[in-house]
């Protein structure tokens, strides 16, 4: 990695982690099941 563009990538891994913990802290109930693969 270039030192350049190190300020970038740390930014983008911010942003990332930002979105990430959207997902992440969604808790899902224990029974769900999976939804159906969609073939055309």
């Amino acid at each position: 990695l270039k030192p350049q563009h190190r300020p970038g990538v740390i930014k983008n891994f911010a942003k990332i982690y930002a979105i990430a913990s959207l997902v992440t802290e969604f808790t899902l109930p224990d029974d769900i099941e999976a939804a159906p693969v969609f073939k055309p």
